[in-house]
């Protein structure tokens, strides 16, 4: 009896390890499909005040970790991320591009929401009070 309790159970552990690993990436997956695509910067808060754009700067998220950011003048900088668990990690392709929202390595938390045809996402710095909401219609 004991000998097959102990085969039960780590059969169990075995797969259940395998089966929460499997979820993990499937939600990984989901959330890097969610963020693909052009959103625009129409709104920032922290540093002691909460600023709107009057001209919104577009953010495309490329399926490959690639990016950029553009105003609607000139391409302000290139740039990877990496989607960990509940953070993406961003960081830039060159040195030289200074007009990011971000420095390279910066985390953020972000949170998904849709309200009719209008997705927002929320970027919000792990290591200050800086908030980016970024926009698009569906």
């Amino acid at each position: 009896m004991k000998t097959r309790l102990i085969i039960l159970l780590s059969l169990l552990l075995t797969y259940g390890c395998d089966m929460k690993t499997d979820k993990i990436s499937i939600n990984n997956n989901l959330l890097k499909s969610s963020l693909v695509g052009s959103w625009h910067l129409c709104e920032s808060t922290g540093g002691g005040g909460d600023t709107t754009y009057n001209v919104c700067p577009t953010i495309v998220f490329l399926e490959d970790g690639n990016g950029n950011m553009k105003s609607s003048e000139k391409k302000l900088c290139d740039f990877q991320y990496v989607i960990k668990n509940d953070l993406i990690v961003f960081s830039l392709k060159s040195s030289n591009d200074k007009d990011a929202f971000f420095a390279t390595g910066t985390e953020f938390k972000f949170k998904f929401n849709i309200q009719g045809n209008i997705e927002t996402l929320e970027l919000s710095q792990v290591k200050t009070n800086y908030k980016f909401i970024l926009s698009r219609i569906k």
